[in-house]
């Protein structure tokens, strides 16, 4: 049936049982029928009308739910270098369920998905055990949680992977999405923003999606990159928070090489970030060094290939350590939350803002009308380097010598160790730590009453 209404959707036309085939996949437990009415659907959608009754029917909102099943599989990608972390998956305690003890409901847990399927086979739980984790609204029945019914009530035996099942249906949201441009054929704005869309760019949704990049498969991180780049595309709904989904912390950290989807997601969204009350210059700022960043705004494939490549000249530095020192930084600031995910694909990330990252290669350097002035004064070197544009150069020079002559250090070393609560500076792991509580406390990005 899926392979002939591919190829003849057009003769045949609109599907009138969408909305059963929806219910159908929401309630089975079989593996078998899920992955084939997943590939039914794939070619059923295709068609227009189809297309239109999936949405209405709240496809969508299950297809997410699917989505992040990928999560929970031992053979998805796991982020490198957090060997400092020694437990994950599904030994991490996540899950809270209510037990009944002579007529009284007693909160239990948290447990793990191992310890709550334990608990399900020992009877000491059932499946209309009230259950939440990290990411739920409120608390639900335990079998009405799709991630907990395909982990824990699942049947027989499907034919698609983890992966491929995540990437069937990441390309059916993209292909939704892309049926519903934002503009018209003149180019030309259409209000409202386009229902798939809408939908997928919610807070509800739109965090999942930006956490399929720390599944580290290439395939997934094309296609949930490709799609939030058009998620966000004409949407000033969505745009100015999208960082606080932690998209770029997640998009540098992927340590692949296929870079070229995320370095245009990067460019469309790197410069339209809000922070606070003003739109910052560039959100990366604080990650990557400034000639970085000025190849990005000049070609996101010129990035790409920076990104992986070694480097050292007047106008960009970068080498492959520093990218493990990038990701490692990353990684150590986000925590076990890409681990946190193996056992509750629910999970959101809560962004923290991450301190700037100093490179060691970049200590002595200033970054100035797009070159860097100590590589630029070294003769021997670059004897014969060629000043595209000297007055701007000049002028660039000027300028940054005026600002360092009056913006004096807004306190010493001492009093923000003071602030911090730590006796010396010499820690980064403890200077991290109290940073990240401050950060927590009073930045406003997580309290939008914290201080200055």
């Amino acid at each position: 049936m899926s392979v002939i209404y591919r190829k003849f959707n057009k003769e045949i036309g609109a599907f009138k049982d969408i909305s059963h085939i929806v219910s159908m996949l929401r309630m089975t437990r079989s593996l078998l029928l899920r992955d084939r009415l997943i590939e039914l659907l794939d070619s059923l959608l295709k068609v227009e009308i189809n297309a239109r009754t999936f949405i209405d029917v709240g496809g969508i909102d299950l297809y997410v739910d699917l989505l992040i099943l990928v999560h929970l599989h031992s053979d998805h990608a796991i982020i490198p270098l957090q060997t400092n972390l020694l437990t994950a998956g599904t030994t991490i305690g996540e899950w809270y369920y209510v037990e009944i003890n002579n007529n009284k409901k007693e909160k239990k847990g948290p447990v793990s998905l191992d310890k709550l399927k334990e608990l399900l086979n020992q009877n000491i739980i059932q499946e209309t055990t009230m259950v939440w984790a990290q990411g739920m609204e409120d608390w639900k029945i335990l079998k009405d949680i799709t991630v907990l019914k395909w982990a824990l009530l699942k049947k027989d035996t499907g034919i698609l992977t983890p992966i491929e099942l995540c990437q069937s249906i990441s390309k059916t949201l993209e292909d939704l999405v892309t049926m519903y441009p934002s503009r018209d054929m003149h180019g030309i704005l259409l209000r409202p923003i386009p229902r798939a869309k809408r939908i997928l760019s919610s807070p509800r949704h739109l965090p999942h999606i930006v956490q399929l990049l720390l599944t580290a498969a290439p395939t997934i991180v094309d296609t949930a990159a490709r799609l939030l780049k058009n998620l966000l595309e004409d949407n000033p709904t969505a745009q100015p928070k999208f960082y606080l989904t932690g998209v770029f912390y997640f998009a540098l950290m992927y340590s692949g090489s296929n870079l070229k989807e995320i370095s245009r997601l990067l460019y469309a969204t790197h410069r339209q970030q809000k922070i606070g009350e003003a739109v910052e210059l560039s959100v990366l700022k604080p990650l990557i060094p400034p000639s970085l960043i000025t190849v990005l705004d000049r070609s996101p494939e010129e990035f790409s290939a920076r990104l992986v490549g070694e480097v050292a000249t007047p106008e960009i530095r970068w080498s492959s350590s520093m990218r493990s020192y990038l990701i490692d930084s990353i990684s150590q600031h986000i925590g076990d939350f890409a681990f946190r995910l193996t056992c509750n694909p629910l999970a959101v990330y809560s962004h923290v803002p991450i301190p700037p990252i100093v490179y060691e290669e970049l200590k002595d350097e200033l970054y100035c009308g797009r070159v860097y002035l100590k590589q630029l004064c070294d003769e021997e070197k670059y004897p014969d380097y060629v000043i595209n544009d000297p007055v701007g150069l000049l002028q660039a020079i000027l300028h940054a010598w005026v600002d360092v002559a009056e913006t004096p250090k807004k306190m010493s070393t001492s009093e923000a160790c003071q602030i911090l609560g730590v006796e010396t500076a010499d820690d980064k792991q403890k200077l991290r730590k109290a940073y990240y509580k401050l950060a927590q406390k009073y930045h406003p990005d997580r309290n939008p009453e914290g201080r200055e």
